[in-house]
């Protein structure tokens, strides 16, 4: 089963902040981000997540001339299974909050 997001990447210095969101407006889930070292490792990340190489690219580019205040946007189709192991969802606790 896929889902269809969105990736916002914001650039930190050297580093890099993806954050994934569901496009599907009844999940309210929150994820964590996903943080890359360095613009090859946000590419090898952006790689594997099957993002097109000139997508990529253009959010690389985008990123680096800084035009959108070092924020980039990707629209992606990724695997349940992707979406957990990439970005996990919070773990919530609380009075109301159930396990």
């Amino acid at each position: 089963m896929t889902e269809e997001g969105t990736l916002s990447i914001v650039k930190h210095e050297k580093a890099y902040k993806v954050r994934y969101a569901s496009n599907n407006p009844h999940t309210m889930d929150q994820r964590q981000s996903y943080m890359c070292t360095d613009a090859e490792h946000l590419e090898a990340f952006l790689h594997h997540c099957g993002s097109d190489p000139w997508l990529i690219h253009q959010a690389c580019a985008e990123l680096r001339n800084g035009r959108q205040g070092g924020v980039a946007v990707l629209s992606i189709v990724l695997s349940a299974a992707q979406v957990q192991a990439s970005f996990p969802a919070f773990v919530l606790c609380g009075p109301f909050h159930h396990e």
